[in-house]
């Protein structure tokens, strides 16, 4: 049984070529995905697209095709501080990133406006809407941190440090994949700028060690403890819900 004192402060994200898609398209695609399930928000969604230069997509529901429910918005206040950071990225950064985003709002914009009655159009894009989230509930995620079974100390100052330092250097990871304070994750900054709530899991060894692969085949930022049996620790973005943790990947709360 392995001691945190002998943790190497590290921190590993898998290679960016290992990634299937990256986290501004994943993003987009959690947002179309949810649209499906809140009229309200699709129309308005729907409208603040009108004002894109979109792309024609060449299969217009290819957004339906890939899994994301991992990072999936809980509520319309969650989805539209997500909606609100994409559009600016979309409007500030023109890279294959953001070429990808664009081509799923793209495809979900036409196909929606085919299926449903056409409503007036507000055209406003990467920018701030006033008011957009004034009323809705907000639901602010926790910060998960995943651990090793079978590591004794789960408590005290010791693990206390090793907390902060794992948690700071997401926040830390995030803000240098977001270039600038507004490009920070919106939901590691809800996170940073609140609360600071985190909610501990305990996971077997394979299970641990499974895990950031899928964390990296959506972009979705973590960072990790080691020691020398491997992965100790692992904090993952705001941005999977607690939820997913016991109902998908069988984790135990602590």
């Amino acid at each position: 049984m392995q001691h945190l004192e002998n943790f190497q402060k590290t921190t590993k994200i898998k290679p960016f070529e290992l990634q299937k898609m990256s986290y501004p398209e994943a993003i987009a695609r959690s947002l179309v995905q949810y649209a499906q399930t809140d009229k309200d928000f699709a129309i308005r969604f729907w409208q603040l697209l009108a004002g894109l230069n979109k792309i024609k997509a060449e299969l217009i529901n290819e957004y339906e095709h890939v899994d994301v429910s991992i990072i999936s918005p809980d509520c319309e206040y969650s989805s539209w501080k997500r909606a609100e950071w994409l559009l600016e990225r979309i409007r500030k950064y023109e890279n294959e990133e953001t070429e990808a985003a664009l081509k799923i709002l793209s495809a979900w914009a036409e196909s929606w406006s085919e299926t449903n009655e056409k409503q007036v159009v507000i055209g406003i894009v990467g920018v701030a809407i006033p008011g957009i989230t004034l009323g809705l509930v907000k639901r602010r995620r926790p910060m998960s941190v995943i651990i090793r079974q079978d590591i004794k100390e789960k408590s005290g100052i010791e693990f206390a440090k090793r907390l902060a330092y794992i948690t700071n250097e997401l926040v830390a990871k995030a803000s240098i994949a977001g270039n600038d304070n507004f490009g920070l994750d919106p939901d590691i900054a809800d996170w940073f700028y609140h609360e600071k709530d985190i909610v501990l899991f305990a996971a077997g060894r394979n299970k641990l060690d499974s895990i950031p692969e899928e964390l990296a085949s959506l972009g979705i930022i973590h960072s990790v403890i080691e020691d020398d049996r491997g992965l100790a620790l692992m904090a993952v973005s705001p941005a999977v819900g607690p939820h997913h943790y016991e109902n998908s990947w069988g984790l135990a709360k602590l």
